[in-house]
């Protein structure tokens, strides 16, 4: 990606609110990484963006920090801010650690969860198949993200609802770089059809399929990346199925 060719300015409108500045800037720089108009390891100039955006450097350095915090951002000390350039050692924690503590919250919020979450749940389940059928990848990633903290709260354990958020954030780079959104159909799709599964182990109030559906769908997450990841990487010495 050139400069040149970065699209920014969407969310962006004149406001003298620097809060609101600061996170719209984020917005625009979230937006575009999201939608891969960055590669891995590119340099992110503060001068180029504030310029580009019609701000100061101020909100961009806060944004860079917002997004460093979400695993989207490297900050490296005197060399600058850069697109996260995924590694597999972490690849490997990461979803390694989702699959423990997700399936013990599937277990739990099989148990506890609401009528009205339930409700919310099945609105989620509808809103992910339609932003896929748009391709609205930023839609989905957050919708399937709300699915999973919908699950990690009915648990109840205020542990859980801290990890989860953060494994779920920084996996985000993963789906960004090697998800097989754009390429594969809807009914081709495992991740709308295992949420849907979770969906109905919950609310049969049934703990021991709802675990199952949950470390069911975490190894579908990690296979299908893993072989992407593959493709362009050294194959892996290990797989989450020997956990």
């Amino acid at each position: 990606m050139l400069d040149n060719e970065l699209v920014l300015g969407g969310y962006l409108k004149m406001d003298y609110d620097t809060q609101n500045i600061e996170n719209k800037v984020y917005k625009e720089l979230k937006h575009a990484i999201l939608t891969k108009q960055f590669y891995p390891n590119y340099k992110l100039v503060e001068a180029t963006i504030a310029e580009k955006l019609g701000v100061s450097r101020t909100p961009v350095r806060s944004a860079f920090k917002k997004l460093a915090y979400e695993g989207l951002v490297n900050i490296i000390p005197r060399k600058g801010a850069f697109i996260a350039q995924p590694t597999i050692e972490e690849f490997m924690q990461i979803y390694s650690s989702r699959l423990i503590l997700e399936k013990e919250a599937a277990i739990l919020a099989a148990k506890q969860m609401t009528a009205v979450d339930l409700d919310f749940f099945k609105q989620l389940l509808e809103e992910e198949k339609e932003s896929y059928q748009k391709r609205d990848f930023e839609k989905f990633i957050a919708t399937n993200n709300k699915i999973h903290m919908l699950i990690a709260e009915a648990s109840k354990n205020r542990y859980f609802i801290k990890f989860i958020n953060e494994l779920l954030t920084k996996s985000n780079i993963y789906l960004v770089f090697y998800d097989q959104f754009y390429t594969k159909p809807l009914e081709e799709l495992n991740s709308v059809k295992e949420h849907g599964q979770l969906f109905k182990a919950i609310k049969a109030g049934d703990s021991y399929k709802s675990g199952q559906a949950m470390e069911q769908h975490i190894k579908s997450i990690f296979e299908n990346l893993e072989l992407t990841i593959s493709e362009r990487m050294n194959p892996f010495h290990n797989s989450i199925s020997t956990l």
